[in-house]
């Protein structure tokens, strides 16, 4: 089976596979790839360059585990890319796009928190650096 983003691109090229997927999926039509698959991976090529900007930045973080999130509802919610027996098929692509998604939002959240810890040890440092001057 080719790539789904061969498929995307080039549906008339993609007849059998489409009528494969179709077999699987009533009303099947590429145009319900296109918001799985070109939003996610257009919002993440502005995260790409948003964190090379502002590298430690608490909002990029945020965005990188919002893009997660999302991914993952897209993927989850889109019959084409859910788990099915063209999933199967399609095998480790569709695995690692979830491995992927899931990795952001692990990682947002461990940031996150450590921006957390650091914010509450600096506000129990400011704290007695007031009772102390007081």
């Amino acid at each position: 089976m080719p790539s789904l983003w061969s498929v995307y691109w080039f549906p008339e090229e993609n007849g059998q596979t489409l009528d494969f997927v179709a077999l699987f999926h009533h009303g099947f039509r590429v145009n319900d790839l296109t918001f799985a698959l070109l939003t996610t991976q257009l919002s993440a090529i502005f995260l790409f360059i948003m964190t090379l900007i502002k590298k430690s930045n608490g909002a990029v973080a945020f965005l990188w585990g919002c893009w997660g999130l999302f991914g993952l509802y897209s993927f989850l919610t889109t019959r084409a890319l859910s788990f099915s027996r063209v999933m199967v098929y399609g095998g480790i692509a569709g695995i690692l796009m979830l491995l992927i998604f899931a990795a952001a939002v692990a990682v947002s959240a461990m940031f996150l928190a450590g921006m957390y810890k650091e914010y509450r040890k600096n506000v129990l440092i400011l704290k007695n650096t007031e009772q102390a001057a007081i």
